[in-house]
């Protein structure tokens, strides 16, 4: 995994995931399954309530049992009885059981309502609460499509019949058939998008944290004969006391964070607010329903084809583009701060395996120090002050600078993407021109034309 201190241009490329995505994701590629908090209970063995909770735990077979009501009724400290149950929540933090687990990490937080560690994992887990019973609700959208309907719905049956994962397909079920339109979808991207700024402010409060969690490394044992992977579940039998099966051969490893692998986990979660954000700003309702026949479109056929349904186009909130300013600032904030620390970020100079061996962003966190950088980063610092900046566009290798207005797009934004005016292309089925060239303002001068007839240029 490749990543960044921030988005900024010239800085490395970060990781296609957000930090909740990518712990779920590592948790599924490294086979995590559940145990004991035993690393926690030999630090305490001179307290009773050591004791208490190594007895919680009870293997048969491959079935483990873990009550969790002898944590809770021993004689530890608050702090403590959050300590083990966070440990116990992180051995399921993985794709097919983070349900069961943040139901634990709420449970630590009523112990102990300040315990970091617990924060982290339920600030972390939350948006993926938002995509709860989505398989099911998604299920008036999808019978609009007759050409796949038939597909969803045998995917859904193998799913709930077959799959090893019965957890997560149970999870992604629980919900009522309640989104019949691409605006009610994109409310709930809205919803996923809150939860993951809720991170982000975490991460910026809490950056001057040590913080230490734990996964779950690869376990080969799990693997059958056939190939196949056995899969790690959860229930709780009764009130605190979990049933596992499949979860018995496992191996912990920590991770660490300090404040550059907060400041780098806080900066992927910003581009990918901005990223997800605007594109979901405008209404993208009837987009579903023809969505197989775009691909054999050229650009303008599609886009006059989205714009046919007069709902689509049309601005829903303007947040994420006014967001986009601050965003930036952040980042040049951010990547200014890395180059002053990369003696001890990126102490071999360049992205390189294990440089910083035990922590998130183990590769190393490296951003370029050259006039490139620097000319760059003051070009983002004005955008971000919402000053006209003049930018480089090289296209067929061929400079051309024109000068942006970047106030266009946050602070007025185009409420309608027809009002951007007619599309022209060329025979090609490149866009050659898009009504004035202005595009709503960001080009004043009416640029935009002129960098689309140079790039369409090419065509015979």
């Amino acid at each position: 995994m490749k990543n960044s201190a921030t988005s900024t241009p010239n800085a490395k490329p970060t990781s296609k995931k957000t930090l909740s995505l990518w712990l779920l994701t590592a948790a599924t590629s490294l086979n995590l399954m559940a145990c004991s908090p035993q690393s926690l209970i030999n630090k305490m063995n001179a307290n009773s309530a050591a004791s208490s909770a190594d007895a919680g735990a009870q293997a048969l077979g491959d079935l483990q049992v873990r009550d969790l009501n002898a944590i809770l009724n021993s004689r530890a400290t608050g702090t403590q009885k959050a300590q083990l149950l966070v440990e116990f929540a992180e051995t399921l933090i993985r794709a097919n059981t983070f349900m069961h687990a943040a139901k634990i990490i709420d449970l630590a937080l009523i112990q102990d309502p300040q315990h970091v560690r617990a924060q982290f994992w339920k600030t972390t887990l939350a948006p993926q609460f938002v995509l709860e019973g989505i398989s099911d609700r998604i299920e008036p959208l999808a019978r609009q499509r007759s050409d796949r309907y038939a597909d969803y719905l045998q995917t859904t049956a193998v799913l709930k019949q077959h799959s090893p994962a019965k957890d997560l397909v149970a999870f992604m079920h629980n919900g009522q058939a309640d989104l019949d339109t691409e605006s009610k979808v994109q409310r709930v991207v809205d919803q996923y998008l809150v939860k993951l700024a809720e991170l982000r402010t975490w991460l910026k409060v809490n950056r001057r944290q040590a913080l230490q969690f734990k996964v779950v490394i690869d376990d080969k044992e799990s693997i059958q004969e056939d190939g196949t992977r056995k899969t790690c579940t959860a229930k709780e039998v009764q009130p605190r006391v979990w049933q596992m099966e499949n979860c018995s051969n496992f191996q912990m490893k920590a991770v660490r964070m300090n404040a550059a692998d907060f400041e780098a986990a806080r900066q992927m979660i910003s581009g990918y607010i901005v990223y997800f954000g605007i594109a979901n700003s405008y209404s993208l309702d009837g987009l579903f329903k023809i969505a197989g026949t775009l691909p054999a479109m050229s650009v303008k056929q599609r886009i006059d084809s989205v714009l046919a349904d007069r709902r689509a186009g049309v601005l829903r909130t303007p947040s994420y583009m006014k967001f986009l300013s601050e965003a930036t600032a952040d980042a040049v904030v951010a990547v200014r701060r890395a180059q002053a620390l990369q003696q001890q970020i990126c102490p071999q100079g360049l992205e390189a395996k294990d440089q910083r061996p035990g922590y998130l962003f183990k590769d190393g966190l490296c951003v370029e120090s050259s006039d490139t950088v620097t000319r760059e980063l003051a070009i983002a610092e004005q955008l971000a002050r919402g000053q006209r900046t003049p930018i480089d566009f090289i296209i067929h290798g061929q400079r051309h600078t024109v000068s942006v207005d970047p106030t266009a797009l946050t602070e007025r934004p185009v409420a309608n993407l027809r009002d951007l005016g007619p599309i022209h292309e060329d025979s090609c089925g490149l866009v050659r021109g898009l009504g004035d060239g202005r595009a709503g303002g960001f080009f004043p001068g009416g640029e935009l034309n002129q960098l689309l007839d140079a790039e369409s240029g090419m065509c015979p």
